[in-house]
């Protein structure tokens, strides 16, 4: 039987939440270059393509050229957890999330398994997608993505300083030109009140958009 939220529908010009976990729940980042190999794997995806210089092929004798997404996948926000990890996607054409998913993981899964020197499936079955049609939900998922690392943060320190998150990028404190933060902020008057003081209860079917 498929996994409940397995990727069905794609929609061209349509918004993901597109997440996995650690099969039995372990640990997919267990340090620092791990999350690092991850954002870069990322980058180099979802940033404009730059050819091989002349010099570059010549030195090499062949350089293998990697697919690149960045006219079809945009990234709106993401956060990485030790055990799992979320992406808010805007796909622009369609069906184009199964290669950029299929193009990361895989590369990421090998990585893991040479660098920690383990066989065998490193992410619980296949990803999982759902397709945002509610604005109002798109809100609040990018909420939920970006307070998830609360519980990792000591006492007093402030949400934007968890490293692997797109937050602080919507905080302006770094520069990541391969986030796409229009589409929320553009909508959202005080981005950094709406993740840390809302009052609001997050809609009661926002579970669905959560790990099983």
């Amino acid at each position: 039987m498929p996994s409940k939220n397995a990727l069905k529908i794609y929609s061209e010009g349509g918004f993901y939440h597109l997440y996995n976990r650690g099969v039995a729940k372990n640990r997919i980042f267990i340090g620092e270059e791990d999350y690092r190999t991850f954002l870069s794997y990322l980058k180099e995806y979802l940033s404009p393509f730059v050819p091989p210089t002349a010099e570059e092929i010549s030195k090499s004798g062949y350089i293998y050229i990697r697919k690149n997404y960045q006219q079809q996948i945009e990234l709106v926000a993401f956060v990485l957890l030790p055990n799992h990890f979320h992406l808010l996607v805007k796909q622009n054409e369609s069906r184009s999330i199964e290669g950029f998913m299929r193009s990361l993981l895989t590369r990421y899964s090998r990585y893991f398994n040479r660098h920690h020197d383990r066989v065998g499936h490193l992410l619980q079955d296949v990803y999982k997608g759902i397709l945002i049609d509610n604005e109002n939900y798109f809100w609040w998922l990018s909420r939920y993505l970006h307070r998830n690392p609360i519980e990792l943060l000591h006492k007093n320190e402030p949400l934007a300083s968890y490293p692997y998150s797109s937050y602080p990028t919507y905080l302006g404190f770094k520069k990541t030109d391969w986030i796409v933060t229009k589409y929320l902020l553009d909508q959202i008057k005080n981005y950094r009140s709406f993740i840390e003081n809302s009052n609001e209860d997050e809609p009661e079917d926002l579970k669905t958009y959560t790990l099983e």
